[in-house]
């Protein structure tokens, strides 16, 4: 909800249509999502410089800018172009943003109960080349890189304190550089890779890995994870211990995959186990 003005100019030449705009407004935007908080923004401006051909579906953003209090896109290009067989994707955004409107935003496609903060200033860039109308094949030619991070994130009763993971893909291959975060008064670390040329494309560590080191567990990691691990932790309440995970081997489907799929191989163990039934 929200109301927008716009001064939108619309010329054509040879099917091209060119849309150009650098005085659209939305005035107190409302986003919202069925029993989600609503995103809310006092005001919103968007300006562009696109070109649009119908008849191949061609799309070239040479412009785009978005300004808000809480998100900006400063500089966003975008390009989609088919010729000789194959569709061209490529794209470009610098943007500075606040993870409680992110969040707020895409809320409905977040974890439930996922909760980050922090302020950001990223650079993301995205290209692909795949057969016309074959969009399948678009991760499994994608090249993209940029970084994911935040200063705190909850979720499942684990607390992150600041985090920064460089994510990369080259040719379809997804590789997560290794990182670690401090979490519950311990460290959580991971480096991960997976093939979207694959089918089913499994995100995997690279190699045995301490992914959980000394972490506190408490009542909301024994409902939302250990009690899936052993029922003796189904009913208890005022957990307290320190948890260590090492990882031999792990593979977890990012699509198409099947709970099949999934392998878990390594040792969990728990110091200083204090629970009550």
């Amino acid at each position: 909800a929200g109301t927008a003005e716009s001064d939108i100019a619309i010329s054509s030449e040879k099917n091209v249509y060119r849309i150009v705009t650098d005085a659209t407004r939305i005035e107190n935007l409302k986003v919202g999502y069925p029993g989600k908080e609503p995103f809310e923004q006092r005001q919103v401006s968007v300006s562009f410089d696109a070109r649009v051909n119908p008849a191949d579906k061609t799309i070239i953003v040479s412009r785009f800018q978005l300004i808000s209090p809480q998100i900006e896109i400063k500089k966003g290009e975008f390009s989609r172009v088919s010729e000789d067989g194959k569709t061209k994707l490529a794209g470009r955004a610098d943007c500075e943003y606040d993870w409680a409107a992110v969040s707020a935003v895409a809320s409905a496609f977040l974890p439930q109960g996922l909760k980050i903060e922090g302020k950001r200033k990223d650079t993301i860039t995205f290209a692909s080349e795949y057969p016309v109308g074959n969009t399948e094949q678009l991760l499994a030619n994608l090249d993209a890189g940029g970084k994911l991070g935040f200063e705190r994130a909850e979720y499942m009763g684990l607390n992150f304190g600041p985090t920064e993971v460089d994510v990369q893909v080259q040719n379809g291959l997804l590789r997560i550089a290794p990182f670690s975060a401090a979490v519950n008064n311990g460290q959580l670390s991971f480096a991960g890779q997976a093939d979207f040329k694959q089918r089913p494309a499994l995100l995997k560590t690279p190699g045995p890995i301490q992914i959980i080191k000394d972490i506190q567990i408490n009542d909301r990691t024994t409902r939302k994870l250990l009690m899936y691990l052993n029922p003796v932790f189904a009913n208890a309440v005022n957990v307290s211990g320190i948890a260590n995970f090492h990882c031999e081997r792990l593979a977890i489907p990012l699509a198409t995959g099947t709970k099949n799929d999934i392998e878990v191989v390594g040792t969990v163990s728990i110091e200083q186990l204090r629970l009550q039934g």
